[in-house]
């Protein structure tokens, strides 16, 4: 057996209570089991011989207008085959725990329900894992944020109580913060042109 991608979902009878099939999905990427060539949905038999029947090649995803349902479909011995998964706003989920549940098919149509907090809006937005904590990137700025409040304060207190500084020289460094809107504007102007000159040997 050549699996390409790793099945996420491994198979599972469905709830609908026939105990004859399994189903397996990736949902995302195809992969290969058996007969099942890119698939992200397969169907197999419980009984011997087993059996594998793909039901949803990963390269005839559709989706419908309202962006909460995607059909795939393949046909195999002739036979079309259609999947239908609906997706479904978990708010309390984890971005890395969706899960899969296996409805049941009539008539080669086969359903499919996946719970996962990226089925709501923003659910996934700046890698959000549902368990409310925040990225790296957010926990430093607030921290460097935090520790500029504390430089600024302590830093007009001492030149205010123990060097008695009046007006803008209270400011720490003042010159810094007075010129650094020029050192920003000079570092923009260097990521955007870099260090190509505004002469020519021409005009040398």
């Amino acid at each position: 057996m050549i699996i390409i991608n790793p099945i996420r979902f491994g198979y599972q009878e469905s709830v609908d209570g026939n105990p004859e099939w399994e189903y397996a999905a990736n949902v995302c990427f195809g992969f290969n089991d058996h007969e099942c060539i890119n698939q992200v949905i397969c169907q197999r038999s419980t009984a011997e011989p087993i059996k594998y029947f793909p039901i949803g090649n990963a390269d005839s995803a559709t989706w419908n207008s309202a962006g909460t349902e995607i059909t795939y479909t393949e046909t195999y011995e002739d036979v079309p085959r259609t999947s239908v998964l609906t997706l479904e706003c978990d708010i309390n989920g984890k971005q890395n725990n969706p899960t899969l549940t296996r409805e049941g098919e009539q008539m080669q149509k086969y359903h499919f329900t996946l719970k996962s907090i990226c089925a709501c809006a923003n659910g996934c937005k700046n890698g959000n894992d549902g368990s409310g904590s925040l990225s790296v990137g957010s926990i430093l700025c607030i921290i460097f944020s935090a520790l500029v409040v504390i430089y600024l304060i302590s830093g007009v207190l001492f030149m205010k109580l123990a060097r008695g500084a009046e007006g803008k020289e209270i400011i720490p460094n003042v010159e810094l913060w007075m010129n650094l809107p020029g050192y920003i504007k000079d570092g923009c102007f260097f990521l955007i042109h870099g260090c190509k000159s505004s002469t020519t040997y021409e005009a040398i």
